[in-house]
């Protein structure tokens, strides 16, 4: 977080595609989970599906790396807390590192929600492309 102040922006910067994929689905008519699946490159779906897992696997490491707890810093001391209270003190290089715990952490469902965007336009887009041309 320190090499890059405005990483944690990532968070709100997924759901823009990611709404936008799901309104643009639900104007389309006849639009369901499956059939924009199947309709996708075979690559994109495993693409989606890898992803996912490795949302599910990344978020599952850093739950048991940082024991649900968070690093926190007050004056100039650094901190491992829990729901605002102090576990015990850390070292500054502890700290960072499980600050890298937690953008680690949230990088996975970064990726599954951006690759679920893309696979959803590109098969709603491919759903209507399909219907023009019958």
């Amino acid at each position: 977080m320190k090499s890059f102040p405005g990483v944690m922006f990532l968070h709100l910067a997924i759901f823009p595609p990611f709404i936008a994929a799901i309104f643009y689905a639900n104007k389309t008519q006849g639009c369901d989970q499956r059939r924009i699946l199947s309709v996708v490159p075979r690559w994109m779906r495993a693409m989606f599906t890898s992803f996912f897992i490795y949302a599910l696997l990344n978020f599952i490491l850093f739950f048991i790396q940082s024991d649900g707890n968070s690093p926190s810093e007050r004056d100039g001391k650094f901190f491992i807390t829990s729901h605002q209270r102090v576990i015990r003190e850390i070292s500054e290089t502890e700290f960072h590192r499980q600050q890298a715990y937690i953008v680690r952490g949230f990088s996975g469902h970064w990726m599954a929600f951006s690759v679920a965007a893309m696979v959803g336009l590109t098969g709603v887009l491919r759903m209507k492309q399909r219907a023009q041309e019958i």
